[in-house]
């Protein structure tokens, strides 16, 4: 198992983890924001996480709230390869940082025929503090890839 792998592994063991010690909460929806876009026909290289999404600018409006939880439903098509075994990776970034080191693991594999797949991923930030924060989409491929279509739905939920 190579370094990577057992890394991912460990991640997904974390992430389980967190999640079995968590309590749910009740949440009201405080915004939604969407960043659609269609015929992008933006190159992702190799191996490099690129901004797929626009930045977009989301408010915590209440202050007298612990904090704000923001999730990211994230929709990507992806295409035009040719080599085997690229797979991708769709990142959630608030404020300039990834909500997750490995963005919740692969979201799919790139086809090496030439044509296109739909991948998606839902990732969730907690504990935002009050005030604005900035959410964008990232998308890494291993071997690189072309996206033809994005889309993707922000909500803002409190406590």
């Amino acid at each position: 198992m190579t370094w990577h792998s057992r890394t991912m592994v460990v991640s997904a063991f974390v992430i389980l983890l967190s999640a079995l010690t968590a309590t749910a909460q009740n949440h009201a929806l405080q915004g939604t924001y969407i960043d659609p876009v269609v015929n992008l026909g933006l190159t992702v290289p190799a191996s490099t996480l690129t901004a797929v999404g626009n930045p977009i600018t989301v408010s915590c409006p209440n202050p007298n709230k612990v904090g704000c939880t923001v999730t990211a439903d994230m929709w990507v098509t992806n295409g035009a390869a040719t080599t085997t075994g690229n797979q991708f990776e769709i990142c959630l970034f608030v404020d300039g940082a990834r909500a997750n080191l490995y963005c919740f693991g692969y979201a799919g594999t790139t086809p090496s025929d030439g044509t296109f797949v739909m991948g998606s991923s839902s990732q969730t930030v907690s504990g935002l503090a009050y005030g604005n924060h900035t959410v964008q989409t990232y998308l890494w491929s291993r071997n690189g890839c072309s996206v033809s279509y994005r889309h993707f739905t922000y909500n803002v939920y409190a406590p």
